[in-house]
């Protein structure tokens, strides 16, 4: 099932019958269809939530409904069905790609709070894996450069995953054997001024050798709620545990040793939230948010042991957050007139890590301590017309840090759309944004670099949208470029900024209600990622699809038919003892979910994943689920 790389020319992709028949179906049912009401989203710079049209850029939502349909088991498994996001899963590591961009490009936020761990090897990578499909509420995913907004790390987009959620009302019980041997125990229980939620999960050992069990506790408390005063604190605790054959060994099909790694860990995610309306026009925010995270892993290595020698680390990451921000709107009979939000944030954090790896027989320390603290300025201006409007925001960040220099930083974004039509609008923006290098880049005692400059991205976006009552349709091409990225040089035997990679593409999603008892949905994202060096991109697939029906044949009965495409992308491993590269084949899966609503109070839903057993690799050797059934029951309070 794999290829190795002996030619490192880059592979030209071509289309496929299968890649395109789903998606030109919808569209061909698209077209005589008459969106909902826009949906409204929860963007950093502004107090209010705005709609997604006035964003101009590409914003994809997943709502409860739509999550309640994927057969998935966790966060992680819902993403993957998000357009142009392609996931790498290999033991313990996991990978998110948006649109071709490294991992740790996207900043990842659970109910607002950024999440991303910058002390691990990957500079800011967070395992999802731990985080329950139950728990998800809704997920928001912004794409393309949105550091002007959200500062460092924001190079590729946002990905926000609310879990304490004041549009779902209600309370529910979940119990589930899902796909792969997963045992669900999920309660979540809402009042008029609290909301609690609490999970716990339990694998078998998966395909892969992974296990996995995750506990979590939620909590969010409105402390005032009136018209002119709001205030809510929220708290997320997650714990995990997981066991599997350390990343690039080969997996299953190519490790030698068969010993496995293991990673526990904890965070805590905490804000509070005041909001004041003074008026219709003028509104203040202030946010307080702390996040921790604590993560110790155990690795046997990988034979012969020079590139991943066997070792230990615990790291220690966290941060203080403070956020004011003020919003000034015209008045309804002068929307015309801009609306203007401007703030500033101080943020304060702290990584360590202790452990050491042995190589060559001896034992090295692998101690570092980072800190660094962040004052940052923004604002953004909105300027409505007769047929469309404008947009500008604007942030600077200056960034003291210990054992390395300052760095400032000032990045923008504008954008614009038109309305040709009642129903059909154009949009194009274009900005730029950052990254600060993580703390294990600056701090490692064996390849960091305390002169590393941050990484840079130009971006490039326009597209068009076309929305009716029930269906929608949106075309959008990008052009990302990224330099000064950091990778290791071999001849000082650390990390340097030298890489440059450019990343285009064409991106179509159509969605459509036929009518009450059936819709559709698809995508087709094509990517094309180069490095300038010539050095082939892992896990960037050239072309991604997804397709889903959805069927309501009764009031008590539900079903959900969902497709996934990837074309096939390069992977390395290590198991030869050097860095050796695969071709991962393409691959198509099919999974269908079912739900019988059994009385006013009761469901339940049954889960059929790779419907026809197609065998597909998420790493070199390590295989995806094969088909497999799950079962979930829910009892929802009143």
């Amino acid at each position: 099932m794999f290829k190795a790389n002996s030619n490192k020319s880059r592979t030209h992709f071509k289309i496929s019958l299968k890649t395109c028949i789903y998606p030109l179906l919808l569209f061909a049912m698209s077209v005589q269809a008459q969106q909902e009401d826009i949906e409204k989203v929860a963007i950093y710079g502004r107090v209010d939530a705005i709609p997604v049209n006035q964003l101009h850029t590409s914003v994809f939502v997943f709502n409860q409904q739509d999550i309640r349909r994927l057969n998935a088991v966790s966060a992680l498994d819902i993403i993957k069905n998000i357009p142009g996001v392609a996931i790498s899963r290999s033991g313990n590591t996991q990978d998110i790609y948006l649109r071709g961009a490294e991992t740790n490009f996207v900043v990842i936020q659970l109910d607002g709070v950024q999440i991303n761990n910058p002390v691990d090897t990957r500079g800011g990578s967070v395992d999802l894996s731990a985080i329950a499909k139950s728990s998800v509420q809704r997920i928001e995913v912004f794409k393309g450069a949105q550091s002007s907004v959200y500062g460092s790390d924001a190079i590729a987009g946002v990905i926000n995953i609310i879990t304490l959620d004041n549009r779902n009302t209600g309370s529910e019980f979940h119990a589930a054997v899902l796909p792969g041997g997963n045992k669900l125990g999920a309660l979540r229980l809402t009042g008029e001024k609290l909301s609690v939620r609490a999970s716990l999960s339990k694998s078998d050992v998966l395909a892969n050798t992974q296990q996995s069990r995750t506990a979590e506790v939620a909590t969010a408390i409105d402390l005032l709620a009136t018209d002119r005063h709001t205030a809510t604190v929220t708290a997320v605790l997650n714990d995990y545990t997981f066991k599997g054959l350390p990343d690039q060994s080969g997996g299953t099909r190519y490790a030698t040793d068969p010993a496995k790694e293991r990673k526990e860990g904890r965070w805590l995610s905490t804000s509070m939230l005041y909001q004041y309306n003074a008026s219709e026009n003028h509104k203040s925010a202030a946010r307080v948010e702390y996040f921790n995270t604590e993560e110790s892993l155990t690795s046997p290595g990988i034979a012969p042991y020079f590139n991943a020698p066997p070792g230990e680390s615990d790291h220690d990451y966290q941060f203080y957050k403070v956020r004011l921000l003020h919003q000034m709107q015209p008045s309804v009979t002068a929307r015309s007139l801009p609306q203007l939000s401007f703030g500033a944030d101080y943020k304060s954090e702290s990584g360590e890590n202790s452990g050491q790896m042995e190589l060559f027989g001896q034992s090295i320390d692998t101690d570092f301590i980072q800190e660094r603290d962040t004052l940052s300025v923004f604002t953004d201006v909105f300027f409505p017309f007769a047929e469309g409007a404008v947009s500008f925001s604007a942030r600077h960040d200056n960034t003291s840090q210990s054992n390395a220099s300052d760095i400032h930083k000032t990045t923008w974004k504008a954008g614009g759309n038109l309305d040709i039509t009642k129903h059909l609008t154009a949009y194009i923006n274009a900005g730029t944004a950052f990254k600060l290098p993580s703390h294990y880049a600056l701090g490692n005692n064996l390849v960091g670099n305390s002169k590393l400059r941050s990484e840079e991205a130009r971006n490039l976006e326009m597209g068009v949208n076309w929305h009716s009552p029930t269906s929608s349709i949106s075309l959008s091409l990008f052009h990302y470029q990224y330099t000064d990225l950091i990778d290791f040089d071999a001849s000082t035997f650390s990390l340097v900024n030298r890489e440059r990679v450019r990343s285009k593409g064409a991106e179509w999603v159509v969605s459509n209600t036929i009518d009450k008892w059936i819709s559709v949905a698809g995508s087709v994202t094509y990517v094309d990622t180069e490095a300038q060096s010539g050095v082939l991109l892992n896990h960037r697939p050239n072309w991604q699809a997804t397709a889903s029906v959805q069927l309501k044949l009764s009031d008590a009965f539900h079903s959900s038919v969902a497709g996934r495409y990837q074309s096939s992308v390069y992977a390395t491993s290590l198991h030869t003892g050097e860095v050796a590269q695969f071709t991962l084949p393409a691959h198509a899966v099919i999974d269908i979910s079912t739900t019988l609503v059994l009385a006013d109070n009761h469901s339940l839903s049954v889960y059929l994943e790779n419907l026809f057993n197609k065998t597909y690799y998420t790493a070199v050797g390590s295989p995806a689920e094969e088909r497999s059934v799950g079962v979930q029951y829910s009892y929802y309070f009143r």
